[in-house]
Parts: structure tokens; C-alpha cells; sequence
């Protein structure tokens, strides 16, 4: 049998000490029936290691952990992810155990005791790979796709439930030991899924104010949904009202009490059974308002509409921060067998608007805009025809508005091709949908290194147990970014850009830049090594060796990246089929994004795999290109360079004031307009960026790809180029 799993997932309480470590899948088969796989006899490990010289044994690492609480240990040989050190293997404990919550005890004992290392009987105790967590080591430890097809080995040996012993609510499920799944290759077609996309209508007692989820008479009135599975679509309002309200082309359910429409919708969810529950801004307003309204009434029923018939979902709130995203906060229902898409982080992430309201992105995409209907308009209708029992017309035009809103959300899912496009990102970066919306870029880089590490036998070793040595620099307050040649200001008719291809991944494939090929050992000779050697403008001087062969883990990573990425183009370029051509080329747009990110995980001061020679390296390495093709240019070629630069205080910007005149101008020129004031709370993570400033232009517009959008700020920070 071949399932879809879009989903793993499992539960992990303090009280499942003494339970088996269950995994479900959660997927759709061949011939399109939702199907659950409950997979037994996984135990999720850590890795121990001993401090050097001892004879290595089960026995005496058994004796070693007298009175810790583990499954087994066996004893392996692995070469380690950090430092260069001639491919040389070491002595390696994995403890397994029978749950993620005595893994999770067994460390913090240790972290406890003395920060994870821990002396006992002469010999120091090294904790490894507890960043993984135990679906990741699943689907390493049997090649399995974060999303994909699987399929089934022996079959005849899988029990099957009968419908009353169901734990959800799939139509099939199945009981399987985790050694009879494999991948399946064959399959390049995605199933079809069943979406439901939702919007809601909340009424404010003040109407110049925003609605209060705490305040009981701010009450949920409407809620529009769309369901779609393939092209067919229907379309549901669910309304608080005094009288019967008909809508063409929906069905209307009627209701005298906001809770009793809460618990409509939240039978609505289980009866469709949805894999997909869409919206626009759900993170931000619509969940947290639904569960909080919910929590008002005592309605427990929202909590308990995921797949599994008797288990409660937990709301989860979740808020990181990033250079590239800045900062993020997410609420939701983690609703086991279905998965929430919000669309408004997406496009945010994606594309550039002046603003991000729902109006505008869908006018653009689709051309469709909606109703014209203000925020007081839909807080009176339903003040004048459901307190003050009026003739509901008011309340149906705001129910129109609101089934318009969903399917415009609907309209969007599709046109954007937003869930071909997780669904790739997520096989290729080796984690779950929802991570893509609620974690950064660390745990994509740190899933894929894990996998590869895993192929490879090679230990993920935990940063803070390394022993570096004093002679390489791996802290600095300040480095430079790339390389920025003074413009040469004038009209030219003749004008070449040039731009390199994945410049950084391309110079991390060249240089063999890596974790587990930087050179700390003295007797190791130059010539076998790629030597990274600058002087910053402070003065600093720097060098880095890089082993030559063989190539390291990132490096290949990367290079099975934009290999696979070139191969998807071809496929891409040939595919008649529309549908293919589609799930391809969001392939090779995860391909391109997963390959330039990935030096990105090594910049961090803390974090899953923080390596800063790695990300220094890369940077002086790409400046020297930089240089290096513009010497070319211009002794080969004769070419005369009048600007260069990757960010931009000389780079020109068309800008449009309130008198609608428009003008060309640097943006160094634009910044210095306005009066200019501290930003430290710009990437507050980062100490090497430094004199943040920034200054506000008000009402001034600057010209884009895709039309004339708002600034809202112009920050500036002193980056030490050359």
C-alpha cells in the first residue's frame, strides 16, 4: 500500500513515561481515502561519548549510568561533524528509550549536574544530538520524507483497525512496526486534498475600537467558509440571526446564540474533515480570537475537532525573531491530521505591497477586489438587525462580504500554488509544514545537516562540548559584509550588469567551507588545504584552513542542491503536463532557497550549529570574486565599472511625494532629508552590525516592481565594507 503523509506527528506527556513511543502519519492513498498509520517499537536515542584514553564497552557505560532510566545502549564508530580530524572515528554510546519524556529526563539530569558534562569515574560524559527530535531520527533512520509517499513492506503483517476501534477519524488505520515503511520513488503526482478556507466577522461595543475578545459583547456574529476538494467549491455562512437570510449560491445556518454558532462551525470542521484549514491573518487574529471566544462560552468542542476522535489539540503561541524575517508570533490550534495555512505570512515573506490587506493582494493576483464595506459598517449590521432585530438585510450583505473574503482566501491558496509549494519546501528542508511557519531558518539548515550526518555516520556534535583551540578566532564583534566600488555618476548608453550565480553557495562548493573541514591541526600541510586568509579595515588579521578533500557536509549539501535544482529546470523546461509543471517549479524554487540559506545557520552566536569561520569565510571569499570579475572586465574586456554594490546608501530609487512629483535620488540622499534617530532594536542579534539608525519618511512613496509602494522606515548601520 502507497500513502501520502503529509503530517508525523506524536504526543509526548509527563505522564507517558512507561508508554511505547508512538509516531502517526497522517496521509491520504492511491485512491484518495485519508488513511492513518500508527507506527510502533520506535525509540528515539542520544548520543554519549567518553572522554579518551578508555577501553570501550557496553558494560562499563552501563556501569557509568547506574540509576538513569534508558531502553538500551549499543556501542558504534562515528566521525564527527566539527573540525577536520583525518576522518578518524570515534567510540560512540546511543542510549535509546522507550519514550521522548525519559530522553528528555535522562539529559536535563545530566544538564543539571554540571551543563552536560559530567564527571564520573574519570571520565567526562559528552551528551550529543539532543537538538534532534525524535521524528526527525524516525524519518532519518529509515529514509522517509518529512511530506511525500511511503509505502508499505509486508503488508500482510500490518494490522489493520476495525471502524470501532478507530483512534481518529480516517477512513483506514493502520498499525505498522516503523521497519516496514519505506519511501516510495515512483510517485511524482500529489493526491488531492480537501480545503476549508474560514473567515470571521466580530461585532466591537465601541465602534471606534477594536473588537475585545475578553469583552462578552464582543461577540463572533459570522463566520464564512469555503470548502474546496479539486475544482469543486461550495460556499457556507454560519450567522447569528433573528430571521432566515438567503444567499445565492450558499448555504446559511442560522443561529440564536454565539455559542451555539461555535459549536455549529466546530461540527462543521469534523463533519467535512479537512486536511487543509486556510485563512488570511488566522495566526493573528481569527484563532486567538475563535479559542478565546470559545473559552467564554466553556465550549470545549473546538479543541477536539482534529483527526483523533478523543484527543484535545493544544493552542500554542509562538514568537522568534530573525535577520531575515525580524520578529514573528503565531497562534493556533495544533490540530493532529490537519494543517492551518495562513496566507498572510506567506505573501509577506514573498512579495512586496505598500500594504498587506487582504483588498490589495488579491486585486493584484487575481484581479478581484471586495465589497466595499468599512470595519463601523459590519459592526452596525449587526447592531441594527440582530440587537436591534432589523429586517437582516444588513446582515446579509455583511454575510456576502465574508463568504467573499474566504473564497478570495480560497482563490489565492490556488493561484499561488501555496501548498504545492510547502509541501516541497518542507521534503527538501526535512521538516513538517507548520515549522515553515513557526520556526526560522536554523532548524531547515539543522534537519537537512542531520539527515546527511545520518547517511554519512557522522556525529552531530553539541557546540558547547567543543574544545576549540585558543589559536582559532571563533568570536568577533565585527567582520565585513561584501564589496562595495564607488559609483561613477553619468548617462551610459551601453550598460552590462553582471551578477553571480549563488555566489555564496557556489563559493562554500569551491573553497570546501564546512564544520567538518576546517584544518585545527598544526601538522596538517598548506598544500592540502584551501587557505582564507584577509585583513579587515580595523586592522584584524585573519586565516582560515579548509581541508581540500574530502568535500564536507555542507558543501556537498549544497551541491546536491543546485544539482537537483538544474535537473527540476530541465524537467521544468520539457513537462507539457500543467500540473507537473507546477509541482517542478516550486521544486526548484525550494531548491534555490534551501541552497541560500544555508550559509546564513552558520552566522549565528547561538543556535542549533553556529560555525562563524564558516559564514566569515564565505563572505571574504565572495568580495575576492567580486573583485576578482571586475579586474577581469576591465583588463580583458576594457570595461569601464560605474557602480557596484549588493546594499546600496549610492543606489538610485525613483521616489513620489504627496504632489505626486516624482524624483530620482540615493537612497543615501533620502535618508539624509529626514532627521535620523537610534534603531537598535534592529537584528538585535546581531553585535557586528553597529550604529543603527533610522528616520521615518512620512507620506512618501518609492517606486518597485510592482507599482509605487509606502516606505515606512529607511534604516541605516555601519556595515565595514571596503
Amino acid at each position: 500500500m502507497k500513502v501520502f503523509v503529509y503530517q508525523w506527528t506524536t504526543e509526548a506527556k509527563p505522564q507517558d513515561i512507561d508508554k511505547s513511543y508512538e509516531i502517526r502519519g497522517y496521509g491520504i492513498s492511491e485512491d484518495g481515502t485519508n488513511v492513518c498509520l500508527e507506527v510502533e517499537n520506535f525509540k528515539p536515542w542520544l548520543c554519549v561519548e567518553l572522554k579518551h584514553p578508555h577501553t570501550p564497552s557496553v558494560k562499563a557505560m552501563k556501569q557509568c549510568l547506574q540509576g538513569k532510566t534508558f531502553d538500551k545502549i549499543t556501542l558504534t564508530q562515528k566521525t564527527k561533524l566539527y573540525f577536520y580530524q583525518h576522518e578518524r572515528e570515534f567510540p560512540i554510546y546511543k542510549v535509546y528509550f522507550r519514550s521522548d519524556v525519559l530522553r528528555k529526563r535522562f539529559y536535563y539530569s545530566f544538564q543539571r549536574a554540571s551543563r552536560v558534562r559530567y564527571q564520573m569515574k574519570d571520565n567526562q560524559i559528552k551528551i550529543h544530538e539532543c537538538d534532534a527530535s525524535p521524528i526527525l531520527q524516525f524519518l532519518c533512520s529509515r529514509d522517509l520524507p518529512s511530506c511525500g509517499w511511503v509505502e508499505f513492506i509486508d503488508e500482510e503483517n500490518c494490522r489493520k483497525h476495525n471502524k470501532n476501534g478507530r483512534f481518529t477519524h480516517a477512513s483506514e488505520e493502520y498499525i505498522i512496526d516503523n521497519k516496514r515503511l519505506r519511501k516510495y520513488v515512483g510517485h511524482p503526482a500529489i493526491p488531492v486534498f480537501k480545503s476549508l478556507s474560514f473567515d470571521l466577522e466580530v461585532y466591537s461595543h465601541d465602534e471606534n475600537r477594536m473588537p475585545s475578545a475578553n469583552n462578552v459583547e464582543d461577540v463572533i456574529f459570522q463566520i464564512g467558509v469555503v470548502v474546496r476538494k479539486s475544482a469543486n467549491r461550495k460556499c457556507y455562512l454560519f450567522t447569528l440571526a433573528r430571521q432566515e437570510i438567503q444567499i445565492v449560491g450558499s448555504h446559511v445556518q442560522c443561529f440564536a446564540s454565539e455559542k451555539d454558532l461555535l459549536k455549529g462551525f466546530a461540527a462543521f470542521i469534523k463533519k467535512e474533515n479537512p486536511h487543509i484549514l486556510l485563512g488570511y491573518n488566522i495566526f493573528g487574529f481569527d484563532l486567538p480570537y475563535l479559542v478565546q471566544r470559545c473559552r467564554l462560552h466553556s465550549i470545549s468542542e473546538i479543541f477536539y475537532c482534529g483527526m483523533p476522535r478523543k484527543l484535545a489539540a493544544e493552542f500554542k503561541e509562538v514568537k522568534w525573531s530573525s535577520s531575515a524575517y525580524q520578529c514573528q508570533e503565531f497562534k493556533y490550534l495544533d490540530y493532529e491530521g490537519r494543517i492551518f495555512v495562513d496566507l498572510l505570512p506567506i505573501v509577506r515573506r514573498s512579495y512586496k505591497f505598500s500594504n498587506y490587506r487582504l483588498k490589495t493582494v488579491s486585486d493584484f493576483f487575481l484581479g478581484e477586489t471586495k465589497d466595499p464595506l468599512t470595519a463601523k459598517d459590519i459592526f452596525r449590521a449587526y447592531r441594527s438587525d440582530f440587537l436591534q432585530h432589523g429586517n437582516g438585510i444588513r446582515l446579509k450583505q455583511c454575510g456576502k462580504y465574508c463568504i467573499q473574503d474566504s473564497r478570495l482566501v480560497c482563490k489565492l491558496f490556488e493561484k499561488l500554488q501555496c501548498w504545492i509549494e510547502l509541501l516541497e519546501m518542507a521534503k527538501i528542508c526535512n521538516v513538517g509544514i507548520m515549522p515553515l511557519f513557526t520556526q526560522g531558518q536554523q532548524i531547515k539548515i539543522y534537519s537537512q545537516v542531520y539527515r546527511k550526518c545520518f547517511k554519512e555516520n557522522r556525529l552531530v556534535d553539541s557546540f558547547h562540548t567543543l574544545s576549540i583551540p585558543p589559536t582559532i578566532q571563533f568570536e568577533m564583534d565585527d567582520y565585513q559584509g561584501a564589496y562595495v566600488f564607488p559609483p561613477d555618476p553619468g548617462l551610459y548608453s551601453w550598460v552590462l550588469p553582471f551578477d553571480f550565480s549563488s555566489l555564496y553557495p557556489t563559493t562554500q562548493i569551491a573553497y570546501n567551507i564546512d564544520y567538518s573541514t576546517l584544518v585545527i591541526d598544526d601538522t596538517v600541510p598548506d598544500e592540502k588545504c584551501n587557505i582564507v586568509e584577509w585583513k579587515e579595515e580595523n586592522g584584524n588579521y585573519y586565516r582560515y584552513r579548509f581541508i581540500k578533500e574530502p568535500l564536507g557536509v555542507i558543501p556537498s549539501l549544497l551541491k546536491s542542491l543546485l544539482d537537483q535544482r538544474n535537473e527540476t529546470k530541465k524537467k521544468l523546461k520539457s513537462e507539457k503536463d500543467e500540473t507537473l509543471r507546477n509541482i517542478y517549479d516550486k521544486q526548484q524554487l525550494a531548491y534555490k532557497i534551501s541552497a541560500n540559506s544555508m550559509y546564513g545557520g552558520m552566522g549565528v552566536k547561538k543556535g542549533y550549529l553556529p560555525f562563524l569561520p564558516g559564514a566569515i569565510c564565505t563572505t571574504a571569499k565572495g568580495r575576492e570574486s567580486i573583485q576578482k570579475a571586475a579586474k577581469y572586465v576591465q583588463e580583458k574586456h576594457k570595461g569601464k565599472i560605474v557602480y557596484g554594490d549588493s546594499v546600496t546608501p549610492n543606489t538610485f530609487v525613483y521616489i513620489k511625494n504627496m504632489k505626486r512629483e516624482v524624483h530620482i535620488m540615493t537612497i543615501e540622499q533620502l535618508f539624509s532629508k529626514y532627521k535620523s534617530m537610534p534603531y537598535p532594536q534592529f537584528k538585535p542579534d546581531h553585535h557586528d552590525i553597529l550604529r543603527k539608525e533610522q528616520c521615518i519618511p512620512n507620506n512618501i512613496l518609492i517606486g518597485t516592481k510592482n507599482g509605487w509602494s509606502n516606505i515606512k522606515r529607511v534604516i541605516r548601520h555601519m556595515a565595514g565594507k571596503s
